[in-house]
């Protein structure tokens, strides 16, 4: 052993005394060039040069390509002839299914966002406000179903509300025979759950940063713990809830799986049209034309509804300054009108040991909004391992589904092309984050906020929109239908998350390690590579694994660039779905589910939930 040992050492000193010379000029060149420009006026943009000019060519570009696209002629089945023509928007106007459409699909994202936000909140604020010493990991089960994929919940919901679903087998006993599956409420049920793992991050980011000290000063002049939520927290936490809001509205605009597997035909949301005639119909000035009204219409109401807000909050801040003592003092007493039935109620009265009438109440929403929230995942886990789709609690667990798949070229084909090009987006998006996050985190420059803004707009745009930006832009240079075109087309969604777990990491870093690194001697190439990159390691593999979930869930985006021989595991759950759902299904979705739970359960070790997503 001892002497494999020093062999080993000798072949390690011979292979480096060969390649230092190599390396030596490189890095002098190097170091040279850092050293000039670091303090430079151009160092953030060198530094941020790879995100910035990725994203122009494969966001911006494709986003304005797609714009005047809407306005070409569309001369066969994939096929359009460049003019400036608004026919396409005439056709989308003046064609009722469009317009019926597009009014449905703004009727049930604002309540399905309504609904998504009202449950969100109780598990948002227990997360924060609670004393129980386990309450952070609520934070991994709130999100896991959001990185599950929304193809996998979908499924889920599909086989609750279907005529011999779980939803019908209890409402049968109790005589009511009504199916939701392909009706209003069937869809905004779905589409809620589907909304709120997105809704509680953005509530608990808002919730985290109140200053406990004001919360406590309410309780202390005499508010019990109601007066002092409705009158202290959720003012406090108002700018969370609109943030909740308008992110949620957004998100259910564009809705795609969730609308086809629960709605369509009989309830029709813009997502699916926009399928219809972009990929299916091969019409892609129409479906141009269509994702451009979508997101105009979403910016006007978001706009709309912003403005609305704000008209408020400066309204309620003239007239208090404009009017009169005695008249403020009234204003004052109606606002707070509710304070004293709000401390009538027995909500601070002990029910069972210590535990208040107040805090029974809020565990019973909590539970039962985690339950809304995990049920389509734990009833897929359940069909996997029933003897059918309906079977549940299965009579006898089986594993027949899980061999079938095993043995399918198919699926298997499908998972290998899904971790290849997952795998490739996921260094795509880490290099790219890197250097937005390292620039932003590290340097002050003009436009700083505004550019920090902008690398959530990946995030804004409708996924469906962005993926038939994608497809029309990138079939131009043959990248539909391979590897390639699927790892740059998703790793534009998954950029955004991975910059934001880095740019946590990067403020958290403590800048000492490096000065005290060059005092030692190191140069700034050695201090980045030895102290820096070490130091970041735990965020840089979390947002890592954050970029390959996403990636390998992602539908909305892949199903536009997929092609013979390369169709990912979501693409081809949601192929088959078309045929009617079947427990293979639920086998391929409980495999994703557990790709996605390990990978959590490895951030979790490595950084901690709470850490990893900010919530320091």
């Amino acid at each position: 052993m001892a002497t494999s040992s020093k062999a080993g050492s000798v072949v390690v000193r011979k292979v480096k005394t060969q390649v230092d010379p190599l390396i030596e000029p490189i890095h002098k060149r190097l170091l040279a060039f850092v050293q000039e420009h670091k303090d430079s006026r151009l160092a953030p943009l060198l530094i941020m040069s790879p995100y910035l000019l990725y994203m122009g060519v494969f966001f911006a570009i494709p986003v304005l390509y797609m714009f005047l696209v809407s306005f070409y002629t569309n001369v066969s089945t994939g096929t359009m002839e460049a003019a400036l023509t608004v026919e396409n928007y005439v056709t989308v106007f003046t064609t009722s299914l469009y317009v019926d459409t597009l009014y449905l699909t703004v009727e049930i994202s604002l309540l399905s966002t309504l609904i998504a936000i009202l449950i969100s909140y109780p598990i948002a604020y227990f997360i924060v406000f609670s004393s129980w010493k386990y309450s952070k990991l609520l934070i991994l089960a709130a999100v896991a179903p959001m990185l599950v994929g929304n193809v996998v919940r979908a499924f889920g919901w599909y086989a609750l509300l279907d005529t011999s679903g779980l939803v019908n087998q209890i409402t049968n006993v109790f005589g009511i025979n009504y199916t939701l599956l392909n009706t209003k409420p069937g869809v905004i049920i779905a589409i809620a759950s589907v909304l709120m793992p997105f809704a509680v991050l953005i509530l608990l980011s808002n919730l985290f940063s109140i200053n406990q000290d004001l919360l406590q000063a309410g309780q202390s002049l005499g508010g019990n713990p109601l007066p002092t939520f409705w009158y202290v927290t959720v003012p406090l936490s108002m700018s969370g809830i609109i943030g909740a809001t308008l992110i949620s509205f957004v998100l259910t605009m564009g809705t795609f799986a969730t609308a086809v597997f629960i709605g369509m035909p009989q309830v029709p949301m813009i997502g699916p049209q926009i399928y219809q005639a972009a990929a299916a119909g091969l019409n892609w000035p129409l479906g141009a034309a269509l994702s451009f009204v979508l997101l105009a219409v979403s910016l006007v109401l978001i706009t709309i509804y912003g403005r609305i807000m704000d008209l408020g909050a400066s309204e309620g801040g003239v007239q208090y300054n404009l009017v009169s003592d005695e008249s403020a003092e009234i204003g004052r007493q109606r606002a707070f009108s509710l304070a004293g039935v709000l401390e009538k109620l027995p909500f601070d009265r002990r029910v069972v040991g210590t535990q208040t009438l107040g805090g029974l109440l809020l565990r019973v929403s909590l539970v039962a909004a985690f339950v809304f929230l995990l049920i389509p995942v734990i009833f897929a886990v359940l069909i996997s391992f029933s003897q059918g789709l309906y079977v549940i609690p299965p009579e006898t667990p089986t594993l027949e589904w899980y061999l079938e798949a095993v043995n399918s070229g198919r699926w298997i084909s499908s998972f290998v092309v899904s971790f290849q090009y997952s795998i490739l987006a996921t260094l795509i998006s880490l290099a790219l984050s890197f250097s937005a996050a390292y620039t932003i985190g590290r340097y002050d420059f003009p436009m700083k906020q505004a550019i920090t803004s902008a690398t959530f707009l990946p995030l804004i745009i409708p996924q469906i929109i962005l993926g038939i930006a994608l497809l029309i832009f990138l079939n131009t240079f043959g990248l539909v239908g391979n590897i390639a075109g699927l790892s740059i087309a998703v790793a534009v969604y998954a950029t955004p998350f991975a910059t934001q777990s880095l740019l946590i990491a990067i403020e958290n870093f403590d800048d000492h390690l490096e000065e005290a690194a060059q005092m030692l001697g190191a140069d700034e190439i050695q201090t980045f590579l030895r102290v820096t990159v070490p130091c970041l390691l735990p965020g840089i593999m979390s947002a890592g694994i954050l970029s390959f979930i996403i990636t390998y869930s992602n539908l909305q985006i892949a199903v536009f660039m997929q092609g013979p021989g390369v169709v990912p595991v979501p693409v081809r759950i949601f192929s088959q779905m078309q045929f009617g759902a079947t427990p293979i299904i639920a086998a391929i979705a409980t495999i994703n589910i557990v790709i996605t739970l390990v990978a959590i359960m490895v951030v979790e070790r490595l950084f901690g939930a709470a850490e990893a997503l900010g919530y320091t």
